[in-house]
């Protein structure tokens, strides 16, 4: 059946064919046709166009075999055409009819002219090739869309009718009582072989049940198609969720993870700092320690909530890109991929380096003062425990922060990027040199 009717639309003589053939025809006729011809009983709009303004008509003359359904109405476009890789585009004015064929045959369809400046223009002869109405209604299927699927009281959504035929009426409408609707767009367009036509409308429905959607004017060979839907509308407004949820579920993300966050490290945050470096030899981490110094992989960890939040209220998610990439599976696994290792980089970040030494703090000390004016280090704390101290920021760092925590026959240092202003992830060769001067300096100290 595909094939007979792609061999029968290849050998109609349209009036698309009429119009190419007159193409540099001043004013001159067109139709609204697509794949499977022209069919008795079915609706089309025929246009009569003009490229160049006039100031009188002559309208057609239609005979029996084509009833004018409406008009002659007003027509202003514009249309862009390629020719030899060169784009030309064109406007013009004239008017239309929208008009149905009585039975199948050759029709020649009427001329029209038009005048301008003493000159007379008229369309160029053309006859199209008019096929037998739709014979039965189970060569058509028709079906009924809603977006978003489940609206709500008072909410503006949208029903799509879709059909594999042209109806008769290019007006098809959707009713039910108590529904307020209208048309806002039809289309059509030709998808492996087959046309399919689909006529879009804007609703909203005045409470919450169920509602038996009906189709009004539409036939297929003067037969009415029984299309029935039953609509539920939920008993609230859901419009709010679709509009704030995004926004409302990444918020309540992040506040999820900052109570995993405070409980994580509440022990560390309340833990006595050098007591806890002598026991697990690591910085212990206060809640915002932890969201500066692991504050790039949280981040990512955060991109896949964000994509799929974003994603799933779309009708259509995203399409896997060109050689099969799929980027559902990109952008939800490689984040989670890069924080785990940035994790692993950042947390060893946090572990001290041992430096053997029989002295006191009291006697180290002055080597460690000496390093705060030679370097312009800038002691937070120094006590019989341990010792904090930070460095000053420049062009592209924020600074470090120094730690140094007496033991018994050992102290135990660290440097790492300034917790307490931004994240620091690439290796800072400034931590490196802090902690090879701390040590140096202690290891040359002297009672």
């Amino acid at each position: 059946m595909k094939h007979l009717f792609g061999l029968l639309f290849a050998l109609l003589f349209t009036i698309n064919g009429a119009a190419a053939q007159s193409a540099d025809a001043v004013f001159y006729m067109e139709m609204d046709t697509l794949g499977g011809g022209i069919r008795a009983g079915q609706e089309y709009d025929l246009y009569y166009k003009s490229r160049i303004p006039f100031d009188s008509v002559s309208p057609p003359a239609f005979d029996a075999r084509i009833e004018v359904v409406k008009g002659p109405l007003p027509w202003r476009g514009s249309s862009s055409t390629f020719e030899n890789g060169r784009k030309s585009s064109s406007s013009g004015e004239g008017f239309r009819y929208r008009i149905r064929f009585a039975g199948e045959g050759m029709v020649e369809l009427p001329a029209a002219g038009i005048k301008k400046g003493g000159r007379e223009y008229v369309t160029p002869d053309a006859v199209v090739r008019v096929l037998p109405a739709i014979g039965e209604l189970r060569e058509v299927t028709c079906r009924i869309g809603l977006r978003p699927e489940n609206p709500g009281p008072k909410e503006d959504f949208f029903i799509t009718l879709t059909c594999s035929a042209r109806p008769d009426n290019k007006e098809p409408a959707i009713a039910a009582p108590g529904l307020r609707c209208r048309p806002i767009s039809s289309g059509s367009q030709v998808r492996n072989g087959e046309a399919q036509y689909t006529f879009t409308f804007l609703a909203q429905a005045e409470r919450g049940g169920e509602y038996a959607l009906r189709a009004e004017n539409l036939s297929f060979g003067a037969k009415p198609y029984p299309l029935e839907h039953t609509l539920k509308i939920s008993r609230i407004r859901t419009g709010w969720i679709r509009d704030c949820g995004p926004l409302l579920a990444i918020g309540a993300g992040l506040l999820l993870e900052m109570l995993f966050l405070r409980l994580f490290f509440r022990r560390e945050r309340k833990a006595d700092f050098a007591a806890f470096v002598l026991r697990h030899k690591r910085i212990p981490l206060t809640t915002s320690w932890a969201l500066t110094h692991y504050g790039i992989p949280f981040f990512l960890v955060n991109v896949p909530m964000f994509f799929w939040i974003a994603v799933i209220p779309m009708d259509h998610p995203p399409a896997p890109m060109s050689g099969g990439l799929n980027p559902e599976l990109w952008i939800g696994t490689l984040p989670l991929l890069l924080a785990a290792l940035l994790i692993r980089h950042q947390y060893r970040k946090l572990f001290f380096t041992p430096v053997r030494t029989a002295l006191p703090p009291a006697e180290l000390y002055p080597a460690i003062e000496r390093l705060c004016k030679e370097h312009e280090w800038a002691p937070d704390h120094a006590g019989e425990d341990c010792f904090v101290g930070h460095t000053p920021g420049g062009m592209f760092s924020w600074g470090e922060q120094l730690f140094v925590v007496f033991d018994k026959g050992q102290v135990w240092i660290n440097s790492v990027g300034n917790m307490d202003r931004r994240p620091s992830v690439f290796p800072s060769r400034r931590n490196s040199r802090n902690k090879r001067l701390i040590q140096e300096a202690i290891e040359r100290a002297r009672p």
